[in-house]
This record gives C-alpha cells, sequence and structure tokens, in this order.
C-alpha cells in the first residue's frame, strides 16, 4: 500500500540491541523548520559516517529486508550501485562520502554489534501502531 511502512515479523535475537523498558522521548527543534520560502542546503563535505538503525516494536514488527540487504541498498555493500552513497556522491559532485563502520573512539564496540555494515538492529519495547501516531 503507497505510503504505508511494510512490515515483517522479525524477531531480536542474542546479536541485537534491546532498549530496556521505559518512556521513548522524540524530540524535534521547531527552530529548524523554515520560516521562509527558499530552500535551505546543507553543506556537508567530506567523509561522514552514517548509521542505519533498523528498528522492531514489540510485536516483532519492523521494516522489511533483512541487515544486509538495507546496507547494500544504502552503502552498496553487495554490488548495488545505486544507492544513497552513491546518489550523495553524484549531488555533491564527490565532495560528500557517506561510509559505514568508522565511527570514532569506540568504533570496534559500535560494529561489534551491527548486524550487517553500518546497520544496527534494535527492539523497542512499544508498539509502531499506538493510538497516538504511527511511529515511523
Amino acid at each position: 500500500i503507497a505510503g504505508k511502512p511494510v512490515f515483517t515479523e522479525e524477531r531480536a535475537d542474542e546479536s541485537s540491541v534491546i532498549l530496556p523498558p521505559g518512556p521513548i522521548r522524540i524530540r524535534t527543534d521547531p527552530n529548524r523548520r523554515l520560516s521562509h520560502r527558499r530552500r535551505s542546503l546543507a553543506r556537508y563535505s567530506g567523509t561522514q559516517p552514517v548509521l542505519v538503525v533498523k528498528v522492531t516494536d514489540v510485536n516483532g514488527l519492523a521494516v522489511a529486508g533483512s541487515a544486509q540487504h538495507i546496507s547494500n541498498k544504502i552503502f552498496g555493500t553487495n554490488g548495488d550501485v545505486e544507492t544513497m552513497k552513491s546518489q550523495f556522491a553524484s549531488c555533491s559532485r564527490n565532495a560528500l562520502n557517506i561510509v559505514a563502520n568508522r565511527y570514532g573512539e569506540n568504533n570496534d564496540d559500535i560494529v561489534k554489534k551491527l548486524s550487517a555494515p553500518g546497520v544496527l538492529e534494535v527492539t523497542i519495547p512499544v508498539s509502531l501502531h499506538n493510538s497516538m501516531t504511527v511511529v515511523r
């Protein structure tokens, strides 16, 4: 269905990260919204690390696709040539290079928890469908 998230019944395993029970707060910055009609273009360049987080809810619902598939679509880790990485490079005239698995001082600890290059899977103790909204 167009505009609706696609979910699968995937359960977390011992290699996944599970968030502890408690409230999950989503903070938004109202000042980030544009109050004028002009576009505000980001000015990033160089090598930028990207971490993709695949969320599984308390009912086992998650966006469809394995961590390996998501990694391939974002970074081209399994040969996909039209990826987020390639499009950022193309649109920036190769000034922006997004990378997986380069996360600074704690790189080794983070990489150990990844299910695929650049993809961390987490389980949250709330439903993606709730009475207030759909969590996306």
